[in-house]
C-alpha cells in the first residue's frame, strides 16, 4: 500500500511501525519540514518507541510553536479549567501554561552552588523563583536583614521566605573592597526590578552579567528566557 504523507494528516490511525521509516527518509530530505518532525513524534509516541526521548530532544529546538507539541503528546492530561467572572485568567495561568511546555521539554541544569532545587512547576511567578533560587546569596550580602528575618519567624514557618518592604530601600552599594560581590548585588538589583515589574531593566542586568560570566552562561540564559516571556505576555495585557 503506498503511504501518502496527506493522508497520514488527516488521520492519525494510519500510523504504524512501517510509517516510522517513511517519515524519516522525508525528513533527510527536509529537514526543516515542521510537519513531517510533529507527524514522526507522534507517530513514535503512538508506538511507544524507545527513540522518542531522543527524537523530541532534538526536534524541539527546529519548531516553531513547541506548545504544538506539547498538546500533541501531552495535551490529553491537562485539562483548562473555565474561569468564572470573577477571576478572569491572567498572568498566573499563562506563567503556568509556559512552565510546563518549558518543563516538560528542558532539563534545565542545576547550579553547583549550594541552592535550594526548586521545581519550576511549583513557581507561581517569575520573581517567587528568583527569590527561592537566591535566597543565600542575599543573606550572605545582608547578614543584618537576614538575622531579622529570622528573629520573625515562628517555629510553624521556620522554612518559609519573610520579605519586607525594608529589604528593598535600605539596600547599600558594595564598596571598592569587596569586588567579588558585586555580581551578587547586581543580580539582587535584578530581583528587585522584578519585584516592581520593572522586568525589561532586570533584562540588561542579567545580559550584562551572562557576558561577564561566561561559565554561567547556561544559569543566566535560563532566567534571560524567563523574563522575555514575561516582557512578552505583559505586552499581550495592554
Amino acid at each position: 500500500m503506498e503511504i501518502k504523507t496527506i493522508d497520514l494528516i488527516r488521520n492519525s490511525e494510519l500510523l504504524n511501525q512501517v510509517t516510522i521509516d517513511y517519515l524519516r527518509k522525508l525528513i533527510v530530505r527536509y529537514p526543516y519540514y515542521q510537519t513531517l518532525r510533529l507527524l514522526l513524534l507522534e507517530n513514535l509516541y503512538k508506538v511507544h518507541d524507545t527513540q522518542f526521548n531522543e527524537e523530541l530532544r532534538h526536534s524541539a529546538p527546529l519548531l516553531a510553536d513547541r506548545s504544538v507539541l506539547f498538546q500533541l503528546v501531552e495535551g490529553e492530561h491537562y485539562e483548562i479549567e473555565q474561569q468564572v467572572a470573577e477571576n478572569p485568567v491572567g498572568a498566573e495561568s499563562g506563567d503556568r501554561t509556559l512552565s510546563l511546555i518549558d518543563e516538560y521539554l528542558c532539563d534545565v541544569p542545576q547550579e553547583k552552588a549550594a541552592r535550594k532545587t526548586t521545581s519550576v512547576e511549583a513557581a507561581q511567578d517569575y520573581a517567587t523563583y528568583l527569590i527561592q533560587l537566591d535566597e543565600e546569596e542575599e543573606k550572605a550580602l545582608y547578614p543584618k536583614a537576614a538575622r531579622a528575618g529570622d528573629e520573625e519567624k515562628t517555629p510553624a514557618r521556620k522554612h518559609r521566605i519573610v520579605l519586607t518592604e525594608k529589604d528593598d530601600s535600605e539596600m547599600q552599594l558594595p564598596s571598592e573592597e569587596e569586588p567579588q560581590k558585586e555580581d551578587f548585588f547586581t543580580e539582587t538589583l535584578a530581583q528587585i526590578y522584578i519585584r516592581q515589574h520593572k522586568y525589561e531593566l532586570a533584562l540588561e542586568i542579567i545580559r550584562a552579567l551572562s557576558l561577564n560570566n561566561p561559565k554561567k552562561n547556561s544559569y543566566f540564559a535560563d532566567q534571560i528566557r524567563f523574563l522575555e516571556k514575561l516582557i512578552l505576555i505583559n505586552k499581550n495585557k495592554v
